[in-house]
């Protein structure tokens, strides 16, 4: 945010008002200036980031038990009339690298 602030001359004022905000949010600076902004413009970002899919799935012991669990929950909590006959819940049809 601080990058956009720093490089788009024309930003609207309402908009880079509403993006210090948010830098503020974050930091609790107070007041924001344009050596602030370089500053935070100029941080190291962890580009590591996972995905929320990513993170379920490295917290799971049991990915079986899982897999079995969002089965269950759709067979339940939708009308499903037309599943494949010999389809269950504890079939195992996936293999982990």
């Amino acid at each position: 945010m601080a990058k956009t602030i720093i490089n788009d001359k024309n930003i609207p004022i309402e908009y880079k008002n509403k993006l210090i905000l948010e830098i503020n949010s974050y930091f609790n600076f107070g007041y924001i200036d344009d050596e602030k902004l370089e500053e935070i413009a100029n941080m190291k970002t962890n580009n590591t980031l996972k995905t929320h899919g990513e993170v379920v799935v490295s917290k799971l012991t049991d990915i079986q038990s899982f897999v079995e669990m969002w089965r269950k929950h759709f067979v339940e909590n939708t009308n499903s009339k037309y599943l494949p006959e010999n389809w269950n819940i504890y079939f195992k049809n996936f293999k982990i690298k």
